[in-house]
């Protein structure tokens, strides 16, 4: 090119690890037109690292003990060894346990019949203290807690004195992701819900007070949502008036997972859903698919909001009208991932384009789904005034952003280069809201799918679900957890 040129080189660096953004709080604005910034999808991929940044882990699995799970008697080995199995496969991702133990936990015996090696049989009887398991997360890297929900009936402790309802329980899972002294500041805790379902036999304890028992009903809500049936014996009185019977058939229950390090979790899922076909246990998309035996359906991230990494492909400019003001501009790929510019001497500038990709391998990767809707942001070190207006495509496929080619400009091509950080923010109310009206979100339509409020006509789902996980993101509305999943850097050779 003819004439003094100047050279901008950019650095394009995705697939940052997920931590606090340490940029500064005041970005460039982004879609500077007004529009929406672009939805997040629901499901995303995941894919497990092959080493994790932990030497050692302190983890428990923990199994609710109470009478409502005596019906799922006959799974709970396998369970357990599912468990075992996909932890083992965290210890070869570079770790080691600290400490690990499997438990049953139930009110009356609290946190109970602990082992280090398998578990032991247990009369299932009593109340849940769900919240008392949720609480011991706090004393622990990495929890696996296996449960059919919260209970409307009993007495608890502490928040849960009234009763181990949706309530309590929500505030333990927000309270078990709160920073604890000595975690380093970047360190973002994570939760996770594994639901499952089984054919279950056994009381089916309702937490409602005793009424007429419509065994068609319940037939009926069973068979249009599984692929099953189910079969309903006469209703009875517990002691605090509440109805049971006898159930046969499908009934869901869940895997809560509690992890100090999201990273860790993550991976820990992963592990869950990547193991659970070699213990005979089918991941499936939809009740509907649930014909027999114990079955897991896809995983759902609760907090804080996963956002896969994205790699960059080759820039380009943009030739859209109002494109350039002043001179030309070139752009040259010179490696993978850095791109030259060229320009005039004198103040230049370019829209460029970078298109973006997630990753492509298949192994260690599954499909997670995930709760919190996330907004786009961008935010900026130190330095970079000389990028305009960034903004994503609708399904963050491409970033484009106003380049200005200043020629007193100095900046050396190496880790110092300032940087923009493209981050995802997790809107809590907003997954509040989602769950009382779902008709728009995937994750919060299965949510719905699982849960119930009346076990009499409905005891294939989760008592208290939703209600459960609407409390836990009330809790949280005022939390701001950045995700960065690209940065871009500028400099001057």
């Amino acid at each position: 090119m003819a004439g003094r040129s100047l050279k901008l080189v950019l650095l394009l660096i995705a697939g940052l690890a997920a931590n606090l953004c340490s940029c500064r709080p005041d970005p460039p604005p982004g879609n500077p037109k007004g529009a929406e910034p672009p939805k997040i999808p629901e499901i995303v991929k995941y894919c497990a690292p092959a080493r994790l940044n932990a030497a050692s882990l302190r983890v428990q699995v923990l199994i609710d003990g109470s009478g409502s799970m005596a019906g799922f008697r006959p799974y709970i080995t396998q369970l357990s060894a599912w468990a075992s199995h996909a932890l083992s496969s965290i210890r070869n991702a570079g770790t080691t346990f600290e400490s690990y133990r499997t438990c049953f936990f139930r009110s009356r015996d609290g946190i109970t019949a602990c082992s280090t090696a398998g578990i032991s049989a247990l009369a299932f009887r009593g109340d849940t203290n769900l919240h008392e398991a949720i609480a011991s997360a706090n004393s622990y890297d990495l929890s696996i807690i296996l449960t059919d929900g919260v209970a409307a009936t009993g007495t608890g402790t502490g928040d849960c004195a009234g009763g181990v309802d949706s309530a309590c329980v929500g505030r333990a899972i927000s309270k078990a992701l709160a920073p604890r002294a000595g975690d380093p500041q970047t360190t973002i805790a994570g939760a996770w819900l594994l639901p499952l379902v089984a054919l279950f036999d056994g009381p089916l304890y309702t937490e409602q007070a005793a009424s007429a028992l419509l065994p068609s009903v319940i037939e009926q809500n069973v068979s249009s949502e599984t692929a099953t049936t189910a079969r309903v014996g006469k209703g009875s009185q517990d002691a605090r008036g509440a109805m049971v019977f006898p159930y046969a058939g499908p009934k869901e229950m869940f895997s809560l997972v509690i992890a100090r390090d999201a990273d860790v979790g993550r991976a820990a899922v992963a592990a869950l859903v990547s193991t659970a076909g070699s213990q005979l246990i089918p991941t499936l998309t939809s009740l509907k698919e649930f014909q027999r035996g114990i079955a897991l359906l896809r995983p759902i991230e609760l907090y804080p909001g996963y956002v896969q990494p994205l790699e960059p492909g080759a820039p380009g400019i943009e030739t859209r009208e109002g494109t350039f003001s002043g001179g030309t501009v070139d752009v040259t790929s010179v490696a993978s991932g850095i791109v030259a510019f060229s320009c005039p001497a004198g103040d230049n500038s370019a829209r460029i384009g970078i298109p973006f990709s997630a990753e492509t391998r298949i192994a260690g990767c599954i499909d997670l789904m995930v709760l919190p809707p996330r907004k786009t942001r961008f935010s900026t070190a130190a330095g970079v005034d000389r990028i305009k207006d960034p903004e994503w495509t609708e399904n963050l496929a491409r970033l484009t952003a106003t380049v200005m080619c200043d020629e007193k400009w100095r900046q050396p091509c190496d880790r110092s280069a300032p940087t923009v950080t493209a981050l995802s923010i997790a809107d809590f109310a907003s997954a509040a809201d989602s769950l009382n009206a779902p008709q728009k979100f995937e994750v919060a339509k299965l949510v719905a799918v699982l849960s119930t409020n009346n076990m009499a006509e409905q005891p294939h789902r989760i008592f208290g679900l939703k209600e459960t996980l609407e409390k836990f993101y009330r809790e949280l509305e005022s939390q701001k957890v950045s995700l960065p999943f690209a940065r871009v850097a500028f400099c001057r050779e």
